[in-house]
């Protein structure tokens, strides 16, 4: 950035980014062109992954925890550093370093364990709520200003950003091959748009405080993360309430039933 500044960086991102679009097109074994058949296909499993209870057991789970993770590292979390914390610049980048680290850390660390505790009979859904849990947790800590180190905070909450790898595992289980990547997509719809609704309104929240040369008093922020934690909280207990009953109905294994 400091050599060709942020617009060329992120023409560069963007060229690089149609460069990849180009590439798949053309290496695509399907082709390029979409038949009505293939276009009806692709009608009929959004209608079928909208219709299915499962993934509304998942998705406002999923959205809750990925999306405010992806609000506060993107918008939220250098004005809560500058207004709550009280950072200057320098340590600002430092934490923003951090949870950028993290993101890219959670995501190899949450694939590997899933895939680990897969294979030791640990259902993936076990594994979000866990970090589900964990997100929350941290989130309250920032709200009740507990005496934690906020490097270490913030890193659990932008590491969470990176949990799409546990909603789309989950969704791989709940959906045949044939329409698991409309199941992501529909699923990462609502990660997007939720980030967006999200971070205007934990705007609007902050801004009934008013500001004072710019800076808005802690109460503010605090308030509107408590209230985004309230939802998190009851799309925690609709997800794991949901999924008892699923786990209860696993039969056991004929091998291991004991003999008549």
């Amino acid at each position: 950035m400091a050599s060709i500044g942020w617009r060329a960086l992120f023409s560069l991102l963007a060229a690089a980014t149609a460069t990849c679009a180009i590439v798949i097109i053309v290496i695509s074994p399907e082709g390029t062109i979409a038949s009505p058949s293939r276009i009806s296909r692709g009608i009929g499993g959004l209608k079928t992954i909208y219709a299915d209870q499962r993934f509304w057991r998942l998705a406002p789970l999923s959205t809750l925890c990925i999306s405010t993770a992806w609000a506060l590292q993107g918008l939220w979390a250098a004005p809560w550093f500058a207004d709550v914390e009280h950072l200057g610049r320098p340590e600002i980048v430092r934490h923003l370093f951090v949870m950028a680290s993290a993101l890219c850390a959670g995501a190899l660390l949450l694939g590997v364990a899933t895939d680990q505790l897969r294979r030791c009979g640990v259902r993936t859904q076990a594994v979000f709520v866990v970090v589900g849990a964990l997100f929350i947790a941290a989130q309250l800590a920032l709200v009740l200003r507990l005496p934690l180190s906020s490097y270490l905070v913030w890193a659990v909450v932008a590491s969470v950003g990176a949990a799409t790898v546990l909603s789309y595992a989950i969704l791989a289980d709940y959906f045949p091959d044939e329409i698991a990547g409309q199941a992501n997509a529909a699923l990462n719809i609502f990660h997007i748009g939720g980030a967006f609704v999200l971070q205007y309104a934990i705007g609007l929240i902050i801004s009934a405080w008013g500001s004072k040369g710019g800076h808005y008093p802690s109460i503010a922020y605090q308030t509107a993360l408590a209230v985004i934690l309230c939802f998190q909280l009851a799309a925690l207990v609709w997800f794991v309430s949901s999924e008892l009953p699923a786990y209860r109905s696993i039969s056991i294994p004929s091998e291991a039933k004991p003999s008549a």
